[in-house]
């Protein structure tokens, strides 16, 4: 029985207008140890017949049979399996891998090889054998004609088929390489049957065991110079193929169980070979790199700007801290010490009196920045804190400041502060109420620029801060000093006449931690309002001047009010004497949630009003429609920048692999197994994504570490994470339609195409 049979073979090209006869009628038989010279005329169909014995074309009439079996039942992935296992190409363009070495293009063809070790050494005598020892590491790019042929029948040899076909692969030679590849070609057809097609018979001449000559599609002649032995002496029994096709077609091959040793291996050619794919072309690559980095920073910088569209400014929210219980009282008032009795009843390791202030946001205004510049800091207690830069506080008119790193070049230690709780009118609206003045002793910083800026007190300066915002009188109070029937403040000079204060309405009350303990007694220092007055009161002394003469005592109150008002500073026993502790809420910090939920359970069946933090239903100051608004401006418009941004991308990245699919082509001729091939496109397209990661990463740091103020949103790295397992999922996709559109092509029209 012949090792390869063709019965009867026709094949026909057919088009919308026209139908050509490829091949008709051809009968032949060859064995193994053949050298088979095909000639015959342009057109005659000499090429056909060669690309159907390779299972590069399809044929419509009679049967080949290869080492006894029938193909005319098989599929694509029969076909693709035919020339794996039985087909070396060797072409007159030579189709080798450009971007690899020789070594590599021999290597990639030893892949049935699992032991790399064992696959080098043959990749070594292999090239040796072929005369491109001292090649080994040049690209086929930088080859002569004759050096690329030779590697290409290395590769031949290297993936041992039995079967070689050589398509005019001395056209492009001269005469001496020439006869250098012909007689190399003769060398191996000694263990394979090679079939080679040429337009001068003189050439091979004395190399060839066998002429065929194709006129018109058919066998014109077929001489035989030297017969060899069949492969096997049995003789082939008719009408047998029909019966092995039908059981073929339906029992086809089940894939055997693979050892892990196998699976690992697998798993190994497919990164090397995604890896070499990577690394041979680094203009393409580095291409596709950043036209992911692009997609990817384009999503990332449109969501985090786009989230800034239909914000606005929540003013009251439950601060939501650890162990905090919200308890209310509607008839009595709780003081310092019935907080505290409530506190120890139970378990409860502190309280915070006024505690309604941590829940709203304040109206700041920095030092050197006028009302118009005023922005909004949420309030919190110090526990647990830490101070980056500078110190935690340490006197009541301290603050550590908690801000995301980029606003960092916004806000400094020891840089000085105002404070209006924005739940009464301030002075924005044209109003007499005050603020109190801090000083930043410390900074902590933090990522997340979509939290508010915070600001952390003692214990004793949010008691102050709390008080001083439930001011709901004039700044200037008869219990502190004298005023007149018109509200303005009795003013007297050194002999006690009384001073034209007309124009000193607008007075701000502040309390000056400086002057705590302190009892100042003495007379004015200046006559005519031009300096600074003493008066004492209660237990400490009561300062007021005009700043528009003495800067020096309140510089930073000077830069805000206009310069005609007068700056009335208490000692901080003054403010406790004339303000009441009592409260009508308070918080309870237990040690955590857990504790805090069993404290509510039991004071609730004691009938106190009582809630956890986390437990209140939040409602933002946002109304329906401004939510429907933010949700639209937000969401829709980010998810259409990233579906069009993705759609680009697929497009884009599709051309740009398309300029190595000669490259697969190539390998589905090596031998190469598909899986193996396919996966390495997903290897490659994730390799080249890693670096647009890197940059990414690089670009989100920038975002949310550098100094640049809050023009982009932080988004979280779940946001990141979903951003990056989107991209993940186009380029799988990516490369599986890139794969599918690759290998629903024939070889042949593949490599057609890639050398077009």
């Amino acid at each position: 029985m012949a090792f390869l049979k063709l019965c009867d073979i026709g094949k026909i090209y057919s088009s919308e207008n026209n139908v050509a006869v490829g091949i008709r009628k051809v009968n032949l038989s060859f064995d193994k140890g053949e050298f088979v010279a095909v000639t015959g005329k342009s057109g005659s169909g000499k090429t056909t017949l060669l690309n159907v014995i390779g299972g590069l074309d399809s044929y419509e009439e009679g049967e080949m049979y290869i080492e006894g079996k029938p193909t005319s039942h098989y599929i694509k992935s029969d076909w693709d399996e035919y020339v794996a296992k039985y087909v070396s190409f060797i072409f007159q363009d030579y189709n080798i891998l450009e971007s690899f070495t020789v070594f590599e293009n021999i290597e990639f063809a030893l892949t049935s090889v699992k032991d790399l070790k064992e696959r080098k050494r043959r990749a070594l005598e292999i090239a040796e054998r072929v005369g491109l020892k001292d090649r080994l590491n040049t690209k086929g790019v930088k080859l002569s004609g004759g050096e690329k042929q030779r590697t290409v029948i290395a590769r031949a040899i290297a993936k041992d088929s039995p079967v070689i076909l050589a398509d005019e692969p001395t056209g492009n030679l001269d005469s001496v390489n020439a006869k250098s590849i012909l007689a190399l070609l003769k060398e191996v057809s000694e263990e394979k049957l090679v079939i080679v097609v040429t337009h001068n018979y003189e050439d091979v001449k004395e190399y060839a065991t066998r002429h065929i000559r194709i006129y018109d599609g058919g066998v014109e002649s077929d001489e035989i110079f030297e017969r060899v032995k069949s492969s096997e002496d049995a003789e082939e029994k008719e009408g047998l193929y029909e019966k092995e096709r039908q059981y073929v077609f339906k029992t086809r091959r089940k894939k055997s169980k693979r050892s892990k040793e196998d699976r690992l291996a697998d798993a190994r050619d497919k990164f090397i070979l995604g890896w070499k794919r990577f690394c041979t072309r680094p203009k393409q690559n580095i291409l596709i790199s950043v036209v992911l980095f692009i997609a990817l920073s384009g999503i990332i910088l449109s969501i985090s700007l786009v989230s800034n569209l239909g914000y606005y400014p929540v003013f009251f929210e439950v601060n939501d801290i650890e162990g905090r219980v919200l308890v209310a009282t509607r008839d009595d008032y709780y003081t310092e010490q019935s907080a505290q009795e409530l506190a120890d009843k139970y378990g409860a390791s502190s309280f915070i009196m006024h505690d309604i202030y941590l829940d709203a946001s304040a109206l700041v205004v920095m030092e050197g920045d006028s009302i118009k510049n005023s922005r909004y800091f949420r309030l919190d207690m110090l526990d647990g804190k830490k101070a980056d830069k500078g110190r935690l506080p340490q006197r009541a008119d301290e603050i550590l400041l908690r801000i995301p790193y980029n606003y960092a070049n916004d806000y400094s230690v020891g840089q000085k502060l105002e404070m209006f709780n924005v739940n009464y009118q301030s002075r924005v609206d044209g109003t007499n109420n005050q603020g109190m003045v801090y000083v930043i002793s410390g900074i902590d910083y933090y990522v997340d620029n979509r939290e508010p800026i915070s600001a952390c007190f003692t214990k004793e300066g949010y008691e102050y801060y709390a008080q001083f915002q439930r001011l709901n009188v004039p700044p200037l109070s008869g219990a502190i000093v004298e005023v007149d029937a018109e509200g303005f403040p009795v003013i007297e000079d050194e002999e006690g006449n009384y001073l034209d204060n007309r124009n000193l309405r607008d007075a701000v009350f502040q309390i000056d931690f400086d002057l705590q303990g302190k009892v100042v007694e003495s007379n004015a220092l200046m006559d005519n309002n031009e300096g600074l007055y003493i008066r004492k009161a209660v237990s400490a002394a009561l300062l007021f001047t005009d700043v528009k003469y003495n800067k020096d005592l309140t510089p930073f109150v000077s830069s805000l009010y206009d310069s005609s008002c007068i700056v009335f500073s208490v000692s901080p026993e003054v403010f406790k004497d004339y303000f009441t502790e009592e409260s009508k809420q308070i918080s309870l910090i237990f040690e955590n949630n857990k504790k805090a939920g069993e404290a509510v359970e039991k004071m609730t069946r004691d009938g106190y009003s009582s809630i956890r933090a986390r437990d209140i239903n939040i409602m933002s100051s946002l109304s329906f429609i401004e939510k429907l608004i933010n949700f639209f401006s937000t969401t829709l418009i980010s998810l259409a920048f990233s579906v069009a941004v993705s759609l680009v991308v697929v497009v884009t990245l599709i051309k740009l692999m398309s300029l190595g699919r000669k490259d697969v082509s190539v390998f589905r001729t090596m031998g190469i197994a598909d899986s193996t091939v396919k996966a390495s496109t997903f290897v490659q397209l994730f390799l080249a994504l890693v670096p647009a990661l890197i940059l990414c990463v690089i670009l989100v740091l920038i975002m949310y570490f550098a100094p640049i103020g809050a023009v982009l949103q932080y988004m979280g790295w779940e946001a990141v994470f979903m951003i990056v397992l989107g991209m993940t999922i186009i380029l799988l996709i990516l490369a599986g339609s890139y794969n599918k559109l690759i290998y629903r092509q024939k070889i042949r029209k593949g490599l057609r195409r890639a050398n077009k």
